[in-house]
């Protein structure tokens, strides 16, 4: 009897260990499968996670780009647009030997106002200081123009005291501070003399700006550069830079 019950428990054994082997050699594949599955998905979400990546660097950059240049042409509208009012009202005074201001005084507010609003713009967007303090400097200079014809004397000299410090201000990055004109290079007693030193810097401090916006460089030598080249009127004494054309892109004022 004992030897019977022996028999019949291997004979179990080995049956559910038969069925044992058959379930798992069914669930193998089902297992495999399922696995194999889960990492092509994987593979595959990974793949479109690095394309939607890459599409959102190629929409930072394209929306960077367009900023940049949206703001290049607020820098030449909001300066030109007050640039040849005073250019006119310049020539007036050079061949007519008298100044009729007009409605100068409340195109200068309207630019000055406009030209805050885009130096904060600049301060926020295009980082590192530069094109802020270039666009800064080129606002002063128009200014000191406009002051030179409208307020001569103690608030004309206060504005010369004021752009004079900052060669010397440490809160204007140290490779921009030597383009801006001291004191001693702004004596206003020659009126032509004035005139074509400060319009002269006005087009220099300018033209780095937009390139410092439009190609991130102070001085371009990879790109062709935006070089202003001055027109009729921005010059009273002989020898005028306009008389020199430049091979570049040149934006004629």
């Amino acid at each position: 009897m004992q030897s019977r019950l022996t028999v019949i428990s291997a004979g179990h054994a080995t049956a559910d260990s038969f069925s044992h082997q058959i379930i798992l050699n069914s669930i193998g594949p089902i297992v495999a499968a399922l696995l194999g599955g889960l990492v092509v998905t994987l593979i595959c979400q990974r793949v479109q996670n690095h394309r939607a990546e890459l599409r959102q660097q190629e929409d930072r950059k394209r929306a960077e780009r367009e900023r940049r240049a949206q703001i290049s042409l607020d820098i030449m509208r909001i300066a030109f647009g007050f640039y040849t009012r005073l250019i006119e009202v310049t020539r007036v005074e050079q061949y007519e030997g008298k100044v009729s201001l007009g409605n100068l005084s409340q195109h200068y507010q309207d630019f000055r106002i406009d030209a805050r609003v885009l130096e904060e713009q600049l301060r926020v967007y295009i980082p590192g200081g530069e094109a802020r303090w270039l666009w800064h400097g080129a606002v002063d200079m128009l200014s000191l123009r406009y002051y030179r014809i409208a307020h001569k004397g103690s608030r004309l000299d206060g504005m010369i005291g004021t752009h004079g410090q900052h060669p010397k201000d440490q809160g204007i990055p140290p490779s921009i501070r030597g383009s801006f004109l001291g004191p001693e290079d702004l004596i206003w007693d020659d009126r032509v003399v004035f005139h074509d030193r400060v319009m002269e810097k006005f087009e220099e401090l300018l033209t780095r700006a937009i390139n410092v916006v439009v190609h991130y460089e102070l001085d371009p030598r990879e790109v062709d550069p935006v070089i202003l080249s001055p027109g009729r009127g921005s010059r009273l004494g002989v020898g005028s830079p306009s008389d020199q054309v430049s091979e570049k892109s040149t934006l004629v004022i």
